[in-house]
């Protein structure tokens, strides 16, 4: 695994998808660590739609009150026969487990840091010919 903001948030649509069976559960990460919509809406437009990775990570709490709800890998294993148990270790596995808020993979070349999309959201406003273009999009989500 290596630590990537959109991996993180955009493996969900993969389970959905191809793995059904995998359970994932982003409610305390949200409910614990961004705790609002609002808080959402202003963490994800920063780490994403040209603010910085430390601005984003400011907006949530992350202490070590909250640490234990950045991993979204249910630890419960539903049966065929609609039974549950606990996983064994090697039923983990997911690519993207964690939220990464201590390291993260951002984009080359970026001082302060920021996610890939982020800095591209940040190229295009700093563009003339492009920069309406962006700000729609940021208006549009």
């Amino acid at each position: 695994t290596y630590p990537s903001f959109e991996g993180f948030f955009g493996q969900n649509t993969d389970f959905l998808y191809y793995s059904k069976h995998v359970r994932l559960a982003y409610s305390p990460f949200l409910a614990k660590c961004v705790q609002s919509l609002e808080t959402w809406d202003k963490f994800f437009t920063n780490l994403f739609l040209g603010g910085t990775i430390k601005d984003a990570l400011s907006l949530l709490k992350l202490d070590e009150c909250t640490r234990q709800y950045v991993y979204v890998r249910s630890p419960i294993l539903k049966l065929g026969d609609d039974s549950y148990r606990h996983r064994d270790d090697g039923e983990h596995y997911i690519t993207y487990p964690f939220f990464p808020f201590l390291f993260y993979l951002f984009a080359k070349n970026t001082s302060p840091p920021r996610t890939w999309s982020s800095s591209l959201f940040n190229k295009l406003c700093d563009d003339d010919n492009a920069k309406d273009t962006a700000v729609a999009a940021r208006d549009w989500t």
